[in-house]
């Protein structure tokens, strides 16, 4: 294929090469881009000629002779920057809103992370349960015990420590159902099932179940 010798028609392409490059390239460079269309005499006329006419800036870097496209030739369109502009401030509001919900999820994960399965609220609502039915079991028997006063007016201390011991464990019970009754709660928060199937799925026994109320006279 002829190579073209038109000086005209290689520095108008050499000069648009340059301009959409927006980059320093060497005379090698160049022709190596339109190798099979000029020859590299011609592109090295054509950067000389460009560069007598202000159209291309000529730069010696070490021993080597490189060109770019002059900045005060480029017309800069002020509506197409503001389009761009326009575009690069929504690009970095939707990188902060990316950010942003990163973080947040990032939060969300910690907190997640730090709190306690639903396996271990359940193993742990087991255990109160069990020691709940045991203090309800003893507070039962002390009362059937101790039904009247007869029984205890013969002993007066003795009757002053089982008071006390009664306390203590009414005091238990309300405390050990108030932390099962938190978590229940809690588990109850993160599950589609009704409290009553809840329940009996998972076996929890309840004061109503008993007929029984914690005394509220200690």
């Amino acid at each position: 294929m002829a190579k073209n010798n038109n000086i005209d028609d290689a520095k108008l392409e050499v000069k648009n090469f340059l301009t959409n490059a927006s980059r320093p390239y060497s005379c090698t460079d160049v022709a190596n881009n339109f190798q099979n269309k000029y020859n590299k005499s011609l592109i090295q006329k054509s950067l000389d000629s460009l560069v007598e006419q202000n159209d291309v800036i000529e730069k010696l870097n070490g021993k080597q002779k490189i060109y770019f496209i002059s900045q005060e030739n480029i017309d800069f369109n002020e509506e197409s920057m503001k389009l761009v502009n326009g575009k690069i401030e929504q690009h970095n509001q939707l990188i902060n809103e990316l950010k942003q919900s990163i973080n947040e999820k990032k939060e969300k994960l910690n907190v997640l992370k730090n709190h306690v399965s639903i396996e271990e609220l359940q193993d742990r609502l087991s255990q109160l349960q069990a020691q709940v039915d045991e203090l309800r079991l003893q507070v039962k028997e002390y009362e059937s015990k101790h039904s009247t006063t007869d029984d205890m007016d013969d002993d007066i201390e003795r009757k002053s420590v089982l008071t006390l011991k009664r306390k203590k464990l009414v005091d238990e019970w309300r405390k050990r159902k108030r932390m099962a009754t938190g978590m229940i709660n809690t588990i109850m928060e993160n599950c589609p099932k009704k409290k009553k199937d809840f329940f009996e799925e998972v076996g929890i026994e309840t004061d109503e179940d008993y007929n029984v109320d914690i005394p509220s006279n200690v």
